[in-house]
């Protein structure tokens, strides 16, 4: 590139694919100069704006966050509320588990004191004759040593 590039100048090229966007004909009028442009740095000069209209600029930016923050908000509501029905769910099926488990420890429990208390009454009877055939060679002695 060289140093002594210009840029092109802004006029009006004739447009062939889209003839609408032409520009009218040059009724003898001025060159084109750069304040005839609308150009997003014309309009986006902040010093021309009212305070009002900046308010109004700045309130429908907070609106439109806003809106979005609450989709954000619905949504992870929405999956809260899935995340709580699915562990709900899981609670209930795991309680009914635990619930049919106790019923079974419940019955053992009946059956082991059922045992338990057979294992007594055998272990009463079982000293009952012992101490039945405990107190006959007793008395038996009693009696061989008092002759």
């Amino acid at each position: 590139m060289s140093d002594d590039f210009v840029p092109p100048s802004p006029v009006f090229v004739e447009d062939s694919v889209n003839p609408e966007f032409n520009p009218p004909p040059a009724d003898n009028q001025p060159p084109a100069t750069p304040e005839d442009f609308d150009t997003p740095t014309q309009r986006a000069t902040i010093n021309m704006l009212d305070v009002d209209l900046l308010d109004d600029m700045l309130d429908g930016i907070r609106e439109r966050r806003l809106q979005a923050v609450r989709r954000l908000e619905d949504a992870a509501k929405v999956k809260a509320d899935d995340v709580r029905l699915e562990a709900f769910l899981k609670f209930q099926s795991q309680y009914k588990r635990a619930k049919n488990a106790m019923a079974k420890l419940e019955d053992a429990i009946v059956k082991a004191e059922a045992q338990v208390h057979k294992a007594r009454l055998l272990a009463m009877a079982a000293e009952m004759e012992v101490h039945t055939e405990d107190e006959d060679a007793d008395d038996a002695i009693y009696q061989e040593g008092s002759c």
